[in-house]
C-alpha cells in the first residue's frame, strides 16, 4: 500500500503533461553521452514529458553493439529454421488437401518441432518474432543508459526480461498501434518501461514508431482512438531507445525480402510488477489463452497434468502460428504455382 501512495503523490506533484514534450523539447526527445554532466537528469526529464527518450552513445556504429547483432542472429537461426520447416509442412498439407489437424498431431510429436519452444519462441505477428536472449548473451544495457534507468525506476529497478525483436525482411508488415500492456492505473510516474538496444544501423529503416505523450493517455483511450505526434528514432547501431511500458507504439513494415531487423530489449519494472500478459504461460508461443475462459470449471491448478498442460499450449500455438501465417502462406502458394505451374487447389479456412 506505501509503494502506492509514493506513486500517486508523485504523480500529482510532477503534473506532468504530453504537451510538454512539444513545448519543451519540440518533440525530439534524444540525449547525448557525450554531454556527460546533464544528459542523465535532462533525458529523465524528457522520458516523463514525453514517455520515451533516445540515447545516443558518444561512439555511434560501437562495434560492441554490431558484435551483439551477430550474436542474436546466430541465437535465431535455428528457430527460424524450425518455422521455415513448419510452414514448408503447413503449404504441402494445404496442397495435398490434407488435415491440418494431422498434421498439428505429427508437429507435437516431433521434439524438433517450433512447437515445443513456445517458452523462448513468440510470433506477435507474422513475421514479428519475440525471442528469449540466452545467458551466454549480454543481460545488461551497453552503454550509461543503465544509469537513467536507475534515475527512471529508482533502486528498486529489476529486470524482468531480455528479449530479441526480430522483423524479417519481405514478411512483415506495419503492426497495429498498441500498447504492451494495459496501464494499471491513469496518472502515476513509470513503474516499467523497455530499453531498445540499437544493434543495427537503422537510420533508413527499421526504427519503431512511437506516440509521444501516450503514457498519459487515460487506460480507457485505445490505442486507435487518436493521434499525438509519432516519433520514430532514425540512429545508428549503440544508440538505445527508453520507453514507458504504457507508451503507444508500432514495429514498421520492413518490405525488402531477406532485410531483417534485429533489436535487443531489456524490460525493467519496480519489484513488485511483472508482465503477465507477454512472458507468461498463458502467451506461450503468442498464442494467448482466450479472455471468456469459465473460470468456475477450471481445474486447480495443483490437480492439472504438467505434461497436459504442456501439450495444450502447444496446441494453442499450432492454431496460433496457423491463424497469423494464412495469408502470407497463400501468397507465398500462389507464387510458387505461378512459378512452378502447380496445379493445386488451396482448401477453404472454414473446411480446415
Amino acid at each position: 500500500m506505501r509503494g502506492w501512495l509514493v506513486l500517486l503523490l508523485a504523480a500529482r506533484s510532477a503534473g506532468w503533461s504530453g504537451e510538454e514534450c512539444a513545448s519543451r523539447w519540440d518533440n525530439e526527445p534524444v540525449v547525448y553521452e557525450r554531454d556527460i554532466e546533464a544528459w542523465v537528469g535532462v533525458g529523465a526529464a524528457m522520458f516523463r514529458a514525453c514517455g520515451v527518450v533516445a540515447v545516443v552513445p558518444a561512439d555511434p556504429g560501437t562495434t560492441a553493439a554490431v558484435a551483439l547483432r551477430r550474436e542474436l542472429a546466430k541465437e535465431a537461426a535455428p528457430l527460424l529454421e524450425r518455422r521455415a520447416s513448419l510452414r514448408d509442412k503447413l503449404m504441402r498439407a494445404m496442397v495435398d488437401r490434407r488435415s491440418l489437424r494431422a498434421l498439428g498431431a505429427e508437429e507435437v510429436d516431433d521434439e524438433q518441432s517450433l512447437l515445443w519452444a513456445g517458452e523462448a519462441y513468440r510470433e506477435r505477428n507474422d513475421g514479428r518474432i519475440d525471442l528469449a536472449m540466452s545467458r551466454n548473451t549480454s543481460r545488461s544495457l551497453p552503454f550509461r543508459a543503465a544509469r537513467l534507468v536507475r534515475e527512471l525506476l529508482g533502486a528498486d529497478a529489476t529486470l524482468r526480461a531480455a528479449r530479441v525483436v526480430l522483423a524479417l525482411g519481405g514478411v512483415a508488415a506495419n503492426q497495429h498501434w498498441h500498447r504492451d500492456s494495459t496501464p494499471i492505473f491513469d496518472d502515476v510516474p513509470v513503474y516499467a518501461l523497455n530499453a531498445f538496444v540499437y544493434v543495427e544501423d537503422l537510420r533508413y529503416r527499421g526504427a519503431t514508431e512511437f506516440v509521444l505523450g501516450s503514457h498519459r493517455w487515460p487506460a480507457a483511450k485505445w490505442p486507435e482512438d487518436a493521434r499525438d505526434v509519432e516519433k520514430a528514432f532514425a540512429l545508428d547501431a549503440g544508440a538505445v531507445v527508453i520507453a514507458d511500458y504504457r507508451t503507444v507504439h508500432r514495429g514498421p513494415a520492413m518490405p525488402r525480402a531477406g532485410d531483417d531487423r534485429y533489436l535487443a530489449m531489456f524490460v525493467y519494472g519496480l519489484s513488485w510488477w511483472r508482465d503477465a500478459v507477454n512472458y507468461e504461460t498463458g502467451d506461450y508461443g503468442g498464442a494467448r489463452t482466450p479472455a471468456d475462459v469459465d473460470h468456475d470449471s477450471v481445474t486447480l491448478v495443483a490437480e492439472i497434468d504438467p505434461d497436459e498442460e504442456r501439450l495444450q499450449c502447444r496446441w494453442r500455438m499450432f492454431w496460433g502460428l496457423v491463424n497469423r501465417w494464412e495469408a502470407g502462406l497463400v501468397a507465398e502458394l500462389d507464387r510458387r504455382v505461378a512459378s512452378r505451374r502447380w496445379k493445386a487447389q488451396v482448401v477453404p479456412r472454414s473446411d480446415l
